[in-house]
């Protein structure tokens, strides 16, 4: 028989973080063809699980940094063969749902197969399936690869699937079958996982200030687009047109050309009207109308597109606003702008929140004791943490 490092809950006095497990033989094994796109084979992968393991039991501080980090390695490789087998077992499968253990054992236990319409191939109902083997006799069954996995740490399912949780049920997961097997091995040095981790981190941060930027971006050029024809409006009464042009003479940039009237009559020339290029729209604190179309991005014209029109060719972009379009335009309607979890905030949101989250801190950490299960419990905890690590503490 074979055995696997089942995790076990904290302070279970039986093996350390890894306990062995037996199994009942399961009837009917087929052997499974290749399904890995590079060289390695099933059988060089179990025999790198099994040495993993190996050194994984063997190991006198199973919770040192070099033992954890391996433990991400055996991780990876059990998951790995858990969805090459399914993909096998199971032709047109998708994903796999795993869920945390209801009886409090520290582990996954597999709960469903679903192809890509969210059909279920296999369930609860049936739980054979879970003891299906992976390989010839004795190899590990699904449900113990499954076991491997640790529930207090997500990071094996990071970019292959989405880790859920509720305070009745713990943890859920949804794998697709897929991209686990494609997914690289973590390192096995801390040293490498530690920058490895710093670069991903900083990459996370980066998208997310890309994406705000990218918010702000469309608030801007709102903004930008409803002051230049307030400006214009205001001072050139029976203006509706505002053309710029981008050619090779004007830097990359959009430069203001004129402004017409309804008849097509010019009412301000750029070249002879220093007001569209001189006068401040604020009142002394503003920028002019030639400044806000110089920002203008002329070469993403997103703004442009329930305002006015643009003609473009080879040597130049021409553009041409409906005035009054850009002052009545809507402000960008966009469910991230009223997400405070998503949309940029001022610094005066961002302090706001610091200050609210000192004040309840101490509220959630009271909760903890009154918790309603142990899935609660951790979640009221990683919660916690989590407001603690933003404050800095």
């Amino acid at each position: 028989m074979t055995t696997n490092p089942a995790r076990q809950p904290a302070g279970v006095p039986v093996g350390g973080q890894f306990a062995t497990a037996t199994k009942s033989e399961a009837t009917g094994v087929v052997l499974k063809p290749e399904l890995f796109s590079d060289a390695w084979t099933r059988e060089q992968r179990l025999a790198r699980r099994d040495e993993i393991q190996e050194t994984l039991l063997e190991a006198e501080d199973a919770e040192s940094p070099e033992m954890q980090q391996l433990d991400r390695v055996y991780q990876h490789a059990s998951m790995q063969l858990a969805a090459a087998a399914i993909l096998k077992d199971f032709p047109g499968a998708e994903t796999v749902v795993l869920r945390e253990n209801e009886d409090g054992e520290n582990q996954y236990d597999l709960l469903a197969v679903r192809d890509a319409d969210g059909n279920e191939l296999a369930g609860r109902d049936d739980d054979d399936w879970t003891r299906n083997e992976i390989d010839k006799e004795n190899s590990p069954q699904l449900n113990e690869l499954c076991w491997a996995l640790n529930p207090k740490d997500d990071r094996w399912a990071d970019g292959i699937g989405r880790i859920t949780r509720d305070r009745y049920n713990g943890k859920t997961a949804e794998i697709n079958l897929a991209a686990a097997v494609e997914k690289v091995a973590p390192p096995r040095t801390v040293a490498a996982a530690a920058a490895a981790e710093k670069y991903a981190v900083a990459q996370e941060k980066m998208e997310h200030i890309r994406q705000q930027v990218r918010m702000v971006q469309e608030i801007n050029d709102h903004a930008s687009m409803q002051l230049v024809a307030a400006g214009i409006l205001d001072k050139y009464p029976g203006a509706e047109r505002l053309t710029c042009s981008k050619d090779m003479n004007s830097n990359g940039r959009l430069e203001v050309i004129a402004v017409f009237d309804g008849e097509g009559n010019v009412l301000a020339d750029a070249d002879e009207d220093m007001a569209l290029s001189e006068d401040d729209l604020l009142g002394g604190k503003g920028p002019s109308v030639r400044t806000l179309m110089q920002h203008m991005d002329p070469d993403n014209l997103t703004w442009l597109t329930m305002i006015g029109e643009a003609n473009t060719n080879r040597y130049q972009t021409r553009v041409s606003i409906d005035l009054n379009k850009a002052m009545n335009q809507e402000a960008p309607d966009d469910e991230r702008l009223k997400d405070p979890r998503s949309r940029p905030l001022t610094s005066q949101q961002q302090s706001d929140l610091v200050v609210a989250a000192r004040f309840g801190i101490k509220e959630i950490k009271e909760e903890i004791a009154g918790a309603e299960n142990r899935h609660h419990e951790d979640w009221l905890r990683e919660l916690a943490a989590r407001t603690d690590d933003v404050l800095g503490r």
